[in-house]
């Protein structure tokens, strides 16, 4: 069945900018109403990408040991696997999405979803250490091909509610991703399909992204690129001119750097001051999960109660649950090896992963409906970007303050300094997301 949209023109929620969407023809399979279909669709289509990129981000770590011993690979190569796709991804990013206002993002995100199937094949088959960091650099660039074009297909395709939704399922998906990979690593590993041990981590991505991909041309409408002017710089620099975009994308960085600090930080204790196994550490991991599906699956329907001030609350909930975890380390200084030591961490992860869920794609909203649809591409772009690079900083702040405080010390020491600084990040994301939520921005260098 074909159905074809007619241009429409609506503004998004909180008064952001009108989103106008061009006139399209979709297939579409038989079953519910036109308009729910294309939506349904788009979003299982363009955030399988979204998905298999972010898993991959995480899925790596626990899959390090299998590797170092099967490859022989060296420290140096290790770190290289694990950052080498982040560091392609933060390179590349911008650029690519670029390429999408340029050729439109249903194209570009299709190439990058090949080349990511491909790359991860090639991860997957890997005969050394050294062919496995260039497939992962490989691999880090089909994922920026992708990331920039999921936000823009959403951001362009849809509008009033339906583009709340859409941000809400963006986040979601991104959250499930980063919390469960460690969980999904491990439980690939240990069920060995196949007798591919750590391979499968890569492997599992070459299906999904080819059933994907087929399905791509007939669910995802055509995003139809734009000419630039002759000599026109390859990133526009102009959506910097709009103060509440360049104060999301600050609130982002601090958020983003804050929440890999402390997957990293809180792996680091569970496995040396707790002494937890790989499966321990995964079902305390879950306490995060729950609390973050909960909140983030009601995201759009809070957002549309609390409007722009969701981020912030969602901020403030972090801070929250990462006191209750200092107060618990330093009243009850859970021992190494007690089946009652990691439960009282449970309440504060909890709390802790329902205030991620209110903040990551109300926050995204938040940057994205900064901008206009044509800069769409360029604004996902950087909001990629700042989260990688800050991603990688958040490792290096918070896991230098904890690794300066081993040396200092021990016991539950380095883990409370740690927590210090995730809560002075998300304090701050707190601030920013105030700040830019200011009325005095509306309709400022549109």
């Amino acid at each position: 069945m074909s159905t074809t949209v007619a241009p429409r023109e609506m503004k998004d929620p909180e008064g952001a900018a009108p989103l106008r969407t061009e006139s399209r023809s979709v297939t579409l399979p038989p079953g519910a109403p036109a308009t729910e279909r294309v939506g349904i669709a788009t979003l299982l289509t363009v955030l399988a990408g979204t998905f298999m990129s972010t898993l991959d981000m995480f899925i790596v770590n626990v899959a390090v040991p299998s590797i170092q011993s099967e490859l022989h690979a060296s420290t140096s190569a290790i770190q290289w696997i694990v950052a080498g796709y982040s560091l392609a991804i933060g390179i590349l990013v911008v650029v690519c999405g670029r390429l999408g206002d340029r050729f439109g993002a249903r194209r570009i995100y299709g190439v990058g979803l090949a080349a990511f199937a491909v790359m991860s094949a090639a991860c997957g088959f890997a005969p050394t250490a050294e062919v496995l960091v260039l497939a992962r650099i490989g691999q880090g660039a089909a994922a920026a091909l992708m990331a920039p074009q999921a936000l823009a297909i959403i951001r362009t395709v849809f509008t009033g509610k339906a583009l709340l939704r859409g941000f809400t399922a963006y986040g979601l998906i991104m959250g499930l991703a980063a919390v469960f990979g460690q969980i999904i690593g491990g439980a690939l590993i240990s069920f060995d399909v196949f007798g591919l041990g750590w391979r499968s981590c890569f492997l599992i991505n070459v299906p999904v992204g080819v059933l994907a991909l087929l399905a791509l041309t007939s669910m995802v409408p055509g995003t139809p690129g734009r000419r630039a002017p002759r000599g026109a710089a390859v990133i526009n620099l102009s959506i910097l001119r709009r103060p509440r975009f360049v104060l999301a994308v600050l609130g982002q960085a601090t958020f983003g750097a804050g929440l890999t600090g402390f997957f990293f930080v809180f792996a680091l204790y569970a496995q040396t001051t707790l002494r937890l196994g790989p499966v321990e550490s995964g079902v305390l991991f879950s306490a995060i999960g729950i609390g973050y599906i909960v909140t983030s699956s009601v995201a759009g329907r809070v957002q549309q109660r609390l409007g722009r001030r969701t981020a912030i609350v969602g901020a403030v909930g972090v801070v929250v649950g990462l006191a209750g975890l200092l107060a618990a380390v330093v009243a009850v200084h859970p021992a190494a090896g007690s089946w009652w030591g990691p439960l009282v961490l449970v309440p504060g992860l909890s709390i802790t992963g329902a205030g991620m869920g209110l903040v990551i794609s109300p926050l995204a909203a938040l940057a994205m409906g900064s901008a206009r649809a044509d800069e769409a591409g360029t604004a996902s772009g950087m909001v990629s970007t700042i989260m990688q690079l800050a991603g990688a900083g958040g490792v290096g702040l918070v896991g230098g303050v904890f690794a300066m405080a081993t040396t200092l010390t021990s016991g539950q020491t380095p883990f409370v300094a740690g927590l210090l600084a995730l809560i002075a990040l998300n304090a701050a994301t707190a601030v920013l997301v105030r700040v830019a939520t200011r009325s005095r921005w509306d309709g400022v260098a549109r």
